[in-house]
């Protein structure tokens, strides 16, 4: 099959899967919609019902991030997770490590596109600190303030495609087995981490980070490309 039809048969399947929903309203809407995608990509029943299934099962993707003092990364992953329909949470021994909690396929896209997120900004706070070096500034605070800014351009980014891609609100409805299956999990939980952050006064920096987050390009991001 063509694997640039792949991603639209996912979408279909899920919004057929939502189209059982409880919720009057959201369920024609969703079948709405599984149907406009049909007719756009000239797509039969027999097409999406052919399609391999992804995994149901529910698992955590633990990543290589993590932080202490950072706790902006924790916000990145966050609004990640709220993204592409997971859940994010820290395995606490020393340091928090962020673990991504879903189904198999979407943990380990949001995994990706945060790894790569998180990449991004500290490369690009390298950059701005050689700068405030060179002109003789403190860059205290800075990577907080332009991290900042980037999950704000980013959030923007997020609303914006869900605006312009209706369906794309629908698809990332967490899946209700991902749900009941966190909410068990979480019960296991013995303490919240604390992920507030304040702003420290670098306006430039944020700035240039909101600006960032806006146009970042997701190298695994459904939502991104």
């Amino acid at each position: 099959m063509n694997t640039e039809i792949e991603p639209v048969i996912k979408k279909i399947k899920k919004l057929f899967a939502l189209s059982t929903s409880s919720n009057e309203n959201e369920a024609q809407a969703a079948l709405l919609k599984a149907q406009e995608l049909l007719a756009k990509y000239k797509l039969s029943m027999r097409d999406v019902n052919d399609h391999i299934t992804p995994s149901k099962d529910v698992s955590k993707k633990f990543t290589d991030i993590t932080f202490k003092k950072a706790t902006w990364k924790g916000l990145l992953a966050s609004l990640i997770a709220d993204n592409f329909s997971v859940y994010a949470f820290y395995s606490t021994r020393g340091s928090n490590r962020v673990v991504f909690y879903g189904l198999k396929e979407d943990t380990e896209t949001a995994a990706e596109v945060f790894e790569y997120a998180v990449e991004f900004i500290t490369g690009k706070v390298r950059q701005l600190r050689q700068r405030y070096y060179r002109l003789g500034q403190s860059a205290k605070g800075l990577e907080n303030d332009y991290a900042q800014g980037f999950i704000v351009g980013l959030k923007q980014k997020f609303d914006q495609q869900k605006q312009e891609n209706q369906e794309w609100a629908l698809v990332l409805v967490k899946p209700q087995i991902v749900i009941d299956s966190y909410q068990e999990f979480e019960k296991s939980f013995k303490r919240s981490i604390d992920v507030g952050q304040k702003f420290l006064g670098h306006s430039s920096a944020w700035q240039r980070g909101i600006e960032d987050g806006r146009n970042f390009v997701m190298i695994a991001g459904r939502l991104g490309q």
